[in-house]
This record gives C-alpha cells, sequence and structure tokens, in this order.
C-alpha cells in the first residue's frame, strides 16, 4: 500500500474505478480494498469497500491458511454458474471483518466464517485465487470480464 500512495497509483486506482473502471482484487489485492489492514502495523487501504482487515485469530486453526476451501454464494454475477459450496484455493493470514453485508457476495469457514469475496458497484475482491482454482476459478474470472461488459475471454 505504501508503494500505491507513493507511486500515486492508489490516486489513480480511485480515479480509474470513479470514472466506471472495474477493479478485481485477488488475494492481498482484496485486502487493499478496504479502509484499512493491520498487517505489518496499522496502514489505510484503498477505501473502495466498507471494511477492515486482521489477522484470523484463532488457536484452532493454523495461520496462514494454505488450500482448499469450499465458499458459500451469497450471489451476484461473479459466481454465475458457480455451485454454492465450490472449493477454491487460499493462502491468507489476515481476512476482511465489518464488511457490510450488502457488499459481502461469498465466505468461507476457517476457525470462524469469514468473508471470501466482495462485490460493491465495479470494484470486486476475491481473498482466494482463482487463477489456482482450476475451472472454477476460471470460469469466476470469465464472469468478471463477461459483468464488466469486456468480453474478450474465450467461452
Amino acid at each position: 500500500m505504501l508503494w500505491l500512495r507513493e507511486t500515486g497509483v492508489a490516486d489513480a486506482l480511485r480515479d480509474a474505478v470513479a470514472g466506471g473502471a472495474s477493479l478485481l482484487g485477488i488475494c492481498v489485492g482484496h485486502q487493499l480494498l478496504f479502509e484499512d489492514s493491520d498487517e505489518m502495523e496499522w496502514t489505510a487501504g484503498l477505501g473502495l469497500c466498507t471494511g477492515k482487515v486482521r489477522r484470523f485469530e484463532n488457536a484452532l486453526v493454523a495461520v496462514p491458511q494454505i488450500g482448499w476451501n469450499r465458499v458459500s454464494v451469497a450471489g451476484g454475477a461473479l459466481f454465475e454458474g458457480i455451485p454454492d459450496g465450490t472449493p477454491f484455493y487460499f493462502v491468507n493470514s489476515y481476512r476482511a471483518v465489518d464488511v457490510d453485508d450488502r457488499d459481502a457476495i461469498a465466505t468461507a469457514s476457517y476457525g470462524s466464517p469469514f468473508v471470501a469475496a466482495v462485490g460493491s458497484g465495479s470494484v470486486f475482491g476475491v481473498q482466494f485465487h482463482p487463477e489456482k482454482s482450476s475451472d472454477a476459478g476460471l470460469r469466476l474470472l470469465r464472469n468478471f470480464v463477461t459483468a464488466t461488459g469486456r468480453s474478450v475471454c474465450p467461452t
């Protein structure tokens, strides 16, 4: 986030979204969408989605979470054609909290439930790695392209 601010990329991203551009944050990119994070030290995020990023704090689970985890889908174009409970590949020690219920489009559970995906206007974020999530991940990426009006991926 420090690099994004120092180079002006943070402002450019905010300006692009304000101008109608679509954005998909993946893993740490998902985390950058929120208001702030306490990873390393407290840091302001892009503020494109309501919520904060906090470390998993449950003695019953290993941190980081590494591996496949089933995602419960609340709906929306990003998950079109992807069945509820489909597994996606995660590598994360942090998760979003205090997310606006309208923006939480998917959840998973790791010690306790957490937001696995958000969607707010033209901004989307997924905590998991679609590029490592087999056919479901490829479908999600195609859905993003289709939902944002830029159909350039082959079906």
